[in-house]
């Protein structure tokens, strides 16, 4: 298997990786610790950009690939894909607005 072969299943792992330390991060402020929150909630955050700069290589390489499928499922397709990638845009600066202002 080639690199570019690998970067999906890394990518579906790093977002699992920082689902996880998300959750963890959750539960750890719950609990009144913050130093741990932090830990956790920098590793997210670093997850999460290595998958951004594995997500752009992927879609670098790879380039346009149409969806080509048909019937009830090209309309569910295209609602899920719209708002993810709207989600996806307006997550950026949240993020950054949080990271700055904790």
């Amino acid at each position: 298997m080639d690199v570019i072969g690998v970067l999906p299943p890394l990518q579906a792992i790093l977002n699992s990786v920082a689902a996880c330390l998300m959750i963890g991060a959750y539960f750890f402020i719950r609990r009144h610790n913050p130093n741990a929150h932090r830990v956790l909630m920098l590793g997210a955050l670093l997850t999460s950009v290595i998958f951004l700069v594995s997500y752009f290589i992927y879609h670098q390489q790879v380039g346009y690939v149409p969806f080509t499928g048909q019937g009830i499922i090209r309309p569910v397709y295209f609602t899920i894909l719209v708002t993810h990638i709207l989600t996806a845009a307006i997550i950026v600066p949240l993020v950054l607005v949080t990271l700055f202002s904790a």
